[in-house]
């Protein structure tokens, strides 16, 4: 009976060191850094209790999205100049190329986004031989932005099985012909989603947080 707690008083005594190195580590691992902590927001505009917080920081801190002045501005309209300066960077097309404005008429030299105009070109997203307008300001609308991404995601070879039925959606007639086959693949890959009416919803314009939340989605899918 004795050696029966001294056994059990050992096996106690060996939990509570146990324990004791476990909290240890913990300790090391975080002030060595090698444990994950949430970031600090990087933008003044953004609390950390924030709803797209956790977004806004992943599609940041991937090169994604850059703020301005220190500010997110989740509330600002999503551009088309933006959208094409977010698909060079997440395609990581490095190559300089000048003279866009030679094929856009709304692509002044030099412009910030002038690179990202040349390469949607590149990709056969946009053929200024047909519209020689660019649109730089022009806000994205929803089967656009899918339209837009998807064709990344074929040139990379990911886009996979389509498994959407756009034709069951309630507003496929107002889906534009071109776009049918990309909102599919991105309702089927959960980057957008439908509204409570089952709506897909094209025409709707997307703003900053919105783009960012469809690209932390997509982030998310080519994580291995």
């Amino acid at each position: 009976m004795n050696s029966s707690r001294a056994y059990l008083r050992l096996k106690e005594q060996g939990r509570g060191r146990s324990m004791l190195l476990c909290v240890l580590l913990c300790i090391a691992l975080f002030v060595s850094g090698t444990m994950p902590a949430y970031a600090a927001p990087i933008y003044s505009d953004v609390s950390a209790d924030q709803p797209l917080a956790a977004v806004i920081d992943k599609v940041s801190s991937e090169g994604l999205f850059e703020g301005s002045g220190g500010r997110f501005k989740a509330d600002k309209p999503f551009t088309r100049a933006m959208m094409s300066k977010v698909l060079q960077r997440l395609l990581k097309w490095q190559l300089k190329a000048s003279g866009a404005g030679s094929l856009f008429e709304d692509v002044p030299e030099g412009a910030w986004y002038e690179d990202s105009a040349f390469f949607m070109v590149y990709l056969g997203i946009l053929n200024p031989g047909q519209d020689p307008r660019f649109r730089p300001d022009q806000q994205i609308t929803r089967e656009d932005f899918a339209r837009f991404l998807y064709a990344c995601v074929r040139y990379e070879g990911l886009e996979g099985s389509n498994s959407y039925e756009v034709v069951n959606l309630p507003d496929l007639k107002d889906i534009d012909a071109s776009c049918r086959d990309a909102a599919g693949w991105a309702l089927s890959a959960g980057v957008l989603r439908t509204d409570k009416d089952g709506c897909f919803a094209p025409k709707a314009l997307m703003n900053r947080g919105d783009a960012a939340l469809a690209f932390s989605r997509y982030l998310a899918l080519t994580e291995y």
